[in-house]
């Protein structure tokens, strides 16, 4: 009987537990940007006075600088994408968005550098995506704790985030957690060590983390791999985390039966590694 060469024993092992690649769609998405309308704010129709967060915003609506945030609080639904993008204004949290429930387009929440938390989002249940990027002062992203589901989430440039808590979230389509730009780390999340806050994590398509300088541990891995079927991660680029063991990171992704991957550039890995810039 032939005997099997050591590297091709080592994949019809890998086959046999995995079982066949599962097929790749293009799941990814990126935030795009909306001009701005003008749009009314309207009430559900009621009988009487108006119920608490009954106010409906038709269209986008964009938080700009000076904007009176005390005439928001009582929103619940818009009908459109949510844009906060307040600047240096003296802002430290979401709490003028206290009622809101329910967003038809994305969450953007962008260059506003006197932000220190997103609490204030309890309340949020639907949003197509959530994008936070840029916020020099954000310590924690926290609030959303009745988001189960939502298409995409991207954070990057956040430096002083020490942690991201989605302590609900069930499912999305795809993750980006930082950027990576040449051979370079771009993500600028200088204090963000860990994914811990991603606990009842059963299923992303496409999972991206990189160039996160401070990340030493990606727990949303061994999330997926206790809460999740079969194939709870179809794609997975980790790229440019120099805290990161490599190895353990091919070690979870052969446990989650992940053949499409994109891993370099982490702790004692193939430095081999180069993006495009922002890809």
């Amino acid at each position: 009987m032939a005997r099997l060469e050591p590297s091709l024993l080592a994949l019809h092992l890998f086959v046999a537990a995995c079982g066949d690649d599962p097929a790749q769609g293009d799941a990814g998405g990126s935030s795009t940007e909306h001009e701005t309308t003008s749009a009314a704010t309207t009430s559900e129709p009621t009988t009487g006075e108006p119920e608490p967060c009954s106010r409906v915003h038709d269209g986008d609506l964009v938080v700009w600088p000076g904007t009176d945030l005390a005439s928001l609080e009582d929103i619940g639904h818009v009908r459109g994408d949510l844009r906060v993008l307040l600047g240096d204004d003296d802002q430290r949290d979401l709490s003028f968005l206290k009622c809101l429930h329910t967003i038809d387009g994305s969450l953007d929440i962008q260059g506003t550098t006197r932000l220190e938390s997103t609490e204030g989002l309890e309340n949020l249940q639907n949003v197509q995506s959530v994008l936070i990027v840029d916020n020099t002062n954000l310590r924690t992203a926290i609030g959303f704790a009745r988001l189960r589901s939502t298409v995409g989430l991207t954070f990057h440039g956040n430096p002083a985030a020490e942690s991201i808590r989605f302590d609900a979230l069930e499912a999305l389509v795809w993750m980006r957690i930082g950027f990576c730009a040449d051979t370079l780390p771009a993500a600028n999340n200088l204090a963000l060590a860990d994914l811990a806050g991603f606990a009842a994590l059963t299923t992303i398509e496409r999972l991206m983390l990189e160039g996160s300088e401070a990340l030493a541990a990606a727990e949303l891995l061994d999330a997926l791999a206790a809460n999740g079927d079969s194939s709870p991660l179809l794609s997975a680029t980790i790229r440019h985390s120099p805290l990161l063991s490599e190895e353990s990171v091919h070690q979870a992704l052969d446990a989650l039966c992940v053949a499409a991957r994109d891993v370099c550039g982490n702790a004692a890995g193939d430095p081999m590694c180069v993006c495009l810039i922002g890809g």
